[in-house]
């Protein structure tokens, strides 16, 4: 009877999807620091590297939409969840003893995998919580700081110790929460008997539609400025710890802002932080590379973190809202489609528009795009009210 108790409570279930979502994007940050002695270990080439990292996005977004389905028609979230640390657990060992590139490869999709299915069954987890089919931008919360706070802790726990140190505690940590996720976790899922809709239908639905195309934007912009703007800061002279220093004040900014986003939110909905947050991002990715002094960085930075802070939860939450329980896992997919697209796509561009036409001229475009976006985005929501 206790252990059903426990099952049941709301506590439970946000503290163990924190937890996931939090050691999820720590393992994913975790490899960061370690990038130059994998290669020097494995005697590894940067093309070489490149594919091993590779590995992680194209693992992910060719299973997020299999398991969003799965989500949805099997409904047992909390053996996805289970399943999803367990191979995070395997991952982590993997790379700790990688004796090859191919098993860094083999080890960063596994880790692609995992993620993939860490986000799509405990995102409807959260969102379903509530019951009645409404859906609590407080609670969404709990995914979005989580996420922001394992960006934060990743790249900390990866500067520990040998190569192997960071992996070996990941591998134990992620272990230990699949263990408790296991016994502890609610056995309801998010499943439904219902005929399911496809993706298009869903994408016929102009709120989801809306809400993939802002969380794309968003990720695409970072994914630009996490390879160009340390290029740009190394040109004016800065070095490592800085350059750190300027990301971190913008994940810090991401996690303390989503209290007053969540707020902002219950009072005038999911579209109007989603058009201020891309408007906002639009004009921090023109003005960011006007800047030199360290304080300007760090004005931006911090705005640019608060804007799409704005994107990610407001994006959630509309996904949330616009779809019901049953096929939830599959709108989540969508969304977690669009979040891994962007970072594949927006540095591969920036990086080819900035040998193209200059490192700045790079920026200015994705403002331009950006622009386009929030304006598409803005009437597509005035037409469908």
């Amino acid at each position: 009877m206790q252990g059903k108790s426990i099952r049941e409570s709301r506590w439970v279930l946000f503290t163990l999807c924190f937890g996931v979502i939090f050691l999820d994007m720590v393992g994913y940050g975790i490899i960061s620091p370690s990038i130059p002695l994998f290669a020097k270990a494995l005697s590894a080439s940067d093309a070489q590297m490149g594919y091993a990292f590779a590995g992680y996005p194209i693992a992910f977004t060719l299973f997020v939409l299999p398991l969003g389905l799965f989500v949805d028609r099997i409904g047992k979230n909390y053996i996805i969840i289970a399943v999803s640390m367990f191979a995070l657990c395997l991952a982590s060992l993997m790379m700790a003893f990688a004796s090859s590139i191919g098993m860094l490869i083999m080890a960063r999709a596994l880790q692609g995998f995992a993620s993939a299915s860490a986000w799509v069954a405990s995102q409807p987890l959260v969102a379903g919580v509530s019951g009645g089919g409404e859906v609590n931008s407080k609670e969404m919360s709990v995914v979005t700081i989580a996420a922001g706070v394992g960006v934060i802790v990743g790249p900390l726990l990866g500067s520990v110790g040998s190569l192997e140190t960071p992996f070996l505690i990941n591998a134990a940590l992620t272990f230990t929460l699949g263990l408790a996720v296991s016994l502890f976790l609610t056995r309801r899922g998010t499943g439904s008997s219902e005929k399911k809709q496809g993706f298009m239908v869903l994408l016929k639905q102009k709120g989801l539609l809306v809400a993939c195309m802002a969380i794309f934007f968003s990720c695409a912009c970072f994914g630009i400025m996490e390879l160009l703007l340390p290029l740009y800061l190394d040109r004016l002279g800065y070095v490592k710890a800085y350059i750190g220093i300027l990301f971190g004040i913008f994940s810090i900014l991401y996690v303390a802002s989503q209290p007053l986003i969540s707020r902002w939110i219950d009072q005038k909905g999911g579209y109007v932080p989603i058009y201020f947050g891309s408007l906002g991002l639009a004009l921090g990715m023109a003005v960011v590379v006007q800047a030199t002094a360290f304080v300007s960085f760090s004005v931006v930075m911090s705005f640019l973190g608060v804007f799409s802070g704005m994107l990610f939860l407001a994006s959630m939450f509309i996904v949330g809202k616009e779809s019901k329980e049953g096929q939830r896992g599959s709108a989540y997919a969508l969304w977690n489609l669009a979040f891994s697209l962007g970072y594949l796509i927006g540095p591969v561009a920036g990086g080819n528009l900035s040998s193209l036409f200059g490192l700045k001229t790079a920026f200015y475009i994705f403002t331009v795009v950006l622009l386009m976006g929030t304006a598409w985005i803005y009437f597509t929501v005035k037409r469908s009210r």
